[in-house]
């Protein structure tokens, strides 16, 4: 939808829109690759709450750490 309003909208406008693809790199920082493996190792399914939140502690301290 975005896009068909984009692309109807006059050409001065559009000149002065920004890439969405552009925006988001600039705001969202890449994360380490060692944060991003115990993610995707990490089996929520199976976490108890309280482990869960431990998990999530260990990456803020690690994300802390390698910053």
């Amino acid at each position: 939808v975005l896009r068909a309003l984009e692309a109807a909208a006059p050409k001065k406008q559009q000149e002065e829109q920004l890439d969405f693809g552009v925006v988001e790199e600039m705001s969202s920082p890449a994360l380490p690759s060692e944060i991003l493996d115990k993610l995707r190792d990490t089996d929520l399914n199976t976490l108890t709450p309280i482990e869960c939140m431990n998990e999530l502690f260990s990456l803020v301290k690690l994300a802390k750490e390698q910053s």
